[in-house]
């Protein structure tokens, strides 16, 4: 009898199992969950899995791109180009500049990023007949860019930027003056639905105080979305001198004149004498380290359109002219970009 009671355990223990197997073979097991931010590499984020670079319906910057930084943590090519026309009241009494240049952003995580801001190609023609027309490099820039704040449920971000730029360019085009500079700002994006405003302010901080000015600059950029696929905007950009340079920087003359004066170069401060022109600067293009512009501001209006042609390539273009009596370097600008974000 124990035997018997023995072996109907183990049938009853046996039917117990093969039951449990087939109603949990019946019920479908389901995979686990990948979590998506696991999925996203915390360094070189890729953007395309649940991170936000630039929020819905905001656009960059049009103008002033040597200095203007928004807040936005992106990775991606930003080929510019710039004509500049110079007043005729100034040194260069008409004339004109283009620049071609090429900044790049790389988001190292989702709020750092390297920033290459300042380079290019300069092509000057004066309408002044003891000035040479010339071409030459532009100084280098560049730094890092932090997101600090971000609250994508109010559209509101602020990052504090910090650059650097090199006197590496070609002289003959008014760079390379100087020691370099330090260049600190701080970003801020806020959005209200359609409408976005973006905003920063920052100070040139030169390394050598006798050869180049300091200043503070300042820019806002406002833009609507209309569509989809067009966002014009309006932009507002500032530059205060607080400091003046020595004005040394050597200024090269045509060879008619250098000629006739026996020398080929003579220091800004001969030259604005000789002009009659009082002391200049060169915005966000350059730092001629002139005398007599502490005090003294210029700021300029601009209007544009940006046009988004893909998800990841945008193209805008704006004119800018001065809103202040003092216009230094600018009658007017027209500024052109193609962008590739990735």
């Amino acid at each position: 009898m124990r035997s018997l009671s023995i072996r109907r355990a183990v049938l009853a223990a046996a039917l117990s199992l093969t039951v449990s197997s087939v109603a949990g073979a019946a019920e479908p097991v389901s995979a686990p969950t990948a979590d998506p931010a696991a999925s996203c590499p915390t360094w070189f984020p890729d953007f395309s899995c649940d991170r936000a670079q630039r929020f819905d319906g905001f656009v960059m910057p049009g103008t002033a791109p040597y200095l203007f930084e928004e807040p936005f943590t992106t990775t991606g090519l930003y080929l510019w180009g710039v004509w500049n026309q110079f007043p005729i009241g100034s040194a260069f009494q008409g004339g004109d500049a283009a620049v071609v240049a090429l900044a790049a952003r790389v988001a190292i995580t989702d709020r750092l990023s390297f920033i290459a801001t300042k380079d290019g190609y300069m092509w000057r023609t004066a309408g002044n007949p003891i000035l040479p027309d010339t071409s030459g490099l532009v100084d280098l820039a560049g730094g890092f860019k932090y997101s600090a704040i971000v609250m994508p449920e109010y559209q509101f971000m602020l990052s504090p930027v910090l650059r650097f730029e090199f006197p590496t360019g070609t002289r003959r085009v008014y760079q390379g003056n100087g020691d370099g500079a330090v260049l600190p700002s701080l970003s801020v994006a806020k959005g209200f639905d359609d409408l976005h405003l973006v905003g920063d302010i920052g100070v040139h901080i030169p390394f050598n105080n006798a050869e180049s000015s300091s200043m503070i600059w300042y820019n806002v950029h406002a833009d609507y979305r209309v569509t989809s696929w067009l966002s014009p905007f309006i932009e507002l950009n500032g530059y205060s001198y607080v400091h003046d340079g020595n004005g040394t920087l050597p200024i090269r003359l045509n060879q008619a004149t250098a000629g006739a004066l026996g020398v080929d170069r003579v220091s800004l401060n001969t030259a604005q004498a000789l002009l009659r022109t009082g002391g200049f600067e060169g915005l966000d293009v350059t730092n001629l380290g002139s005398q007599n512009v502490a005090g003294n501001t210029v700021i300029t209006g601009a209007i544009g359109v940006r046009i988004p042609l893909t998800s990841s390539v945008s193209l805008s273009a704006a004119w800018e002219a001065p809103l202040t009596s003092m216009k230094y370097i600018e009658k007017q600008r027209v500024t052109t970009n193609l962008s590739y974000e990735f």
